[in-house]
């Protein structure tokens, strides 16, 4: 670089080549680099990006007017920062992780002047809110010609903002879709707690999702409700069902299988559709339930009643699912998910070491006498024989029992060796209630603090999902699709 030049302007300069400049393909500096793969390329040019986006170098924000002024952010494609997610996703993670809303300027807006609804160019609308903000200059302009002159003079000064990523909430963007992969790849979920994003959540959940979320949960609470009740009120044959729980039950299972069969049409992989816990344990949930009345019509309502123990937990477990998008109920949710996944190995490992013993004691058992004498009521000796020790499977359970503290030392004279037996149990009890359920106990509190370090993340990348669920549903609706008040160009953001 020339001496004297800054390396801020040098970077700017850069900033907009990669926007701008373009080769016979209208392809940018950036967008070759992300396609070429090269991370290095890569990563200094999202460095030189960070000017771009950031309030220093901004732009005051107008639209194209006759002497066809330009603010970079407008030619910065969604489209490019979603590849960059999907080829460097820890690069362009730590891009978006450091994304601000732009400041362009002080503007004083009328305190009656509460929504306004202003149109852009070619139909693009800014989202409003009450008292939104928006650049000086277009908002009084705006402001003028939908309630005529307005005093500014004595409205409240307001500093208006603008998220930088120009397309981010339409409704072709993949942008949340690609956010969310990439927080999955990575285990990056703390982006979701950067303000611009946090921005497009919130518009998103309250503009459209929130209400199909909750009509969502209605419907399936109901359907719970009503299974248990047809249940738990008629569990044997001579109760005759009730017409009106059972058909509830099975219309509002019908409608959530075909929901489900819906999204995993649209799905882009099965394999990808359930790979996560929700779906699969949907497909659980409603095919035990089918299954259970299937059973009641057609073989015995006897024999549907093992069916509906089944089904019942899976149906109330499915329900987590809509408590992911209250916050409070969320985090709890998101916290045990995480655990769960975080003691698998664990968990393998003491599995094996807990059927090892387990197959230790019943061969034991197996070769012993297999019964022992005992005291009974009254001072009596009563010969009895050891617990769940009569086949291999048993002997498993009953190594679990062992792992609870339920255990009857008597029985051991009931083994082929009292003192092998007795010495077998002294290493259990030790290795295994002592040193790995302590172990347990740290790494599941350790998993706590990391997850509770990154509740709200963990919270907003549920909720993102939910709307990625329910996204996929309003994008069949054309009608939906081109409301520009859910799918807005720009959000604007207010103090």
């Amino acid at each position: 670089k020339d001496e004297g030049t800054k390396e801020g302007d040098v970077r700017q300069k850069l900033a907009f080549s990669a926007v701008m400049a373009k080769d016979a393909d209208m392809k940018t500096p950036l967008t070759l680099a992300i396609e070429e793969r090269s991370s290095p390329v890569v990563k200094e040019l999202f460095k030189c990006l960070q000017l771009l986006f950031s309030q220093q170098y901004s732009l005051p924000f107008t639209p194209l007017n006759e002497a066809y002024e330009i603010h970079l952010q407008e030619h910065f494609g969604i489209e490019v920062l979603c590849e960059a997610l999907r080829v460097t996703p820890d690069l362009a993670l730590d891009f978006v992780s450091q994304l601000s809303f732009v400041t362009t300027g002080d503007v004083k807006v009328h305190e009656g002047v509460e929504k306004f609804d202003f149109g852009r160019h070619h139909s693009q609308l800014l989202i409003a809110g009450s008292k939104t903000r928006s650049p000086p200059g277009h908002w009084k302009a705006e402001i003028e010609k939908l309630f005529g002159e307005v005093d500014h003079t004595d409205g409240d000064p307001v500093t208006a903002k603008i998220c930088p990523l120009k397309g981010v909430a339409s409704s072709d963007s993949e942008f949340l879709e690609c956010l969310v992969r990439a927080a999955v790849s990575t285990k990056m979920y703390r982006v979701f707690e950067n303000e611009v994003v946090k921005s497009v959540i919130s518009h998103k959940w309250n503009s459209y999702v929130k209400p199909l979320f909750l009509k969502e949960l209605g419907l399936d609470v109901a359907m719970v409700l009503s299974l248990t009740l047809d249940a738990i009120l008629h569990p044997t044959i001579e109760t005759a069902p009730s017409i009106t729980l059972t058909a509830v039950t099975l219309c509002l299972c019908l409608y959530f299988v075909l929901n489900e069969f819906s999204q995993a049409i649209q799905a882009e992989s099965l394999r990808e559709h359930y790979g996560g816990i929700w779906n699969v344990l949907d497909v659980l949930s409603l095919g035990s339930i089918l299954l259970a009345y299937a059973v009641r019509f057609f073989i015995s309502t006897e024999s549907s009643v093992l069916v509906f123990a089944v089904a019942l937990p899976l149906a109330y477990l499915s329900t987590l699912y809509y408590m992911q998008g209250f916050e409070e109920s969320g985090k709890l949710v998101r916290m045990i998910i995480g655990i769960t996944k975080g003691i698998g190995s664990f968990t393998t490992i003491l599995t094996v070491c807990l059927v090892g013993f387990s197959f230790s004691f019943f061969i034991l058992y197996r070769a012993g006498p297999g019964e022992y004498a005992s005291a009974g009521a009254g001072g009596a000796d009563v010969v009895d024989g050891p617990f769940g020790m009569s086949n291999w499977a048993m002997s498993i359970f009953t190594g679990f029992l062992l792992l609870l503290g339920d255990f009857n030392a008597e029985e051991f004279s009931a083994s082929a060796s009292y003192g092998l037996t007795l010495t077998l149990f002294v290493v259990f009890m030790f290795f295994i209630n002592i040193v790995m359920l302590n172990l347990l106990i740290a790494i599941m509190g350790d998993i706590f603090d990391r997850v509770q370090e990154n509740a709200r993340a963990e919270f907003l990348f549920a909720r993102a999902q939910i709307i990625l669920e329910f996204e996929d549903v309003l994008r069949r609706e054309d009608e939906m699709v081109e409301n520009h008040e859910r799918f807005p160009m720009w959000l604007q953001v207010r103090d």
